[in-house]
């Protein structure tokens, strides 16, 4: 094999890899809609319990296991959590969205709906 025919096939092996690497990086990223009415940024207190009475209602307790231990938080990043800020799950409805469309969610269904409905 020639230098040159080597330095072909490596340059499109590259270029191969680096088009799948976008793809599935944009793939990651799909546009939805989803509507945020809350005016507040929400805090999560690890000092608050379950059942204390928080000093503000956009304060929330720190989840804990039943043991009373902190527990590990997910945060939802796809917006159609029905237990926002934290992840609940949901995002699995968004795994079959084409990255082409945006898409519009009804959170306490978790369906989608059409755009502008």
């Amino acid at each position: 094999m020639t230098k040159e025919r080597h330095s072909q096939q490596t340059h499109s092996a590259g270029l191969h890899f680096l088009r799948h690497s976008v793809t599935s990086l944009l793939l990651s990223f799909m546009p939805r809609i989803v509507r945020f009415e809350s005016t507040t940024p929400i805090k999560v207190d690890p000092n608050l319990r379950p059942g204390d009475t928080p000093p503000a209602p956009n304060i929330i307790a720190w989840p804990r296991d039943d043991q009373g231990n902190l527990k590990v938080l997910s945060l939802c990043t796809c917006g159609v959590s029905a237990k926002y800020p934290f992840c609940d799950g949901a995002h699995k409805i968004c795994n079959d969205e084409d990255a082409t469309v945006t898409y519009v969610y009804d959170t306490a269904a978790r369906t989608r709906v059409p755009a502008g409905g």
